[in-house]
């Protein structure tokens, strides 16, 4: 854009956004995480139910989530 020209508040303020969101983008490191879950089966006399956990932490590794 030339020096002499104006974007206008809105656009300024836009394309900044925009272009820190990008920067973001860029940066990001993606990395593995392992959770653990658990299916329970509870029997009555009347009826079978079943719950599912999940544990809130997450693992870096496979072994460390199948150690746990």
């Amino acid at each position: 854009m030339k020096p002499s020209l104006s974007a206008g508040r809105v656009q300024s303020v836009a394309v900044r956004l925009i272009v820190e969101r990008e920067e973001d983008v860029r940066n990001f490191k993606s990395t593995a995480a392992y959770r653990v879950t658990a299916r329970f089966e509870v029997s009555t006399a009347e009826r079978v139910a079943i719950l599912t956990a999940e544990l809130p932490k997450r693992f870096t590794t496979k072994a460390d989530a199948l150690k746990f």
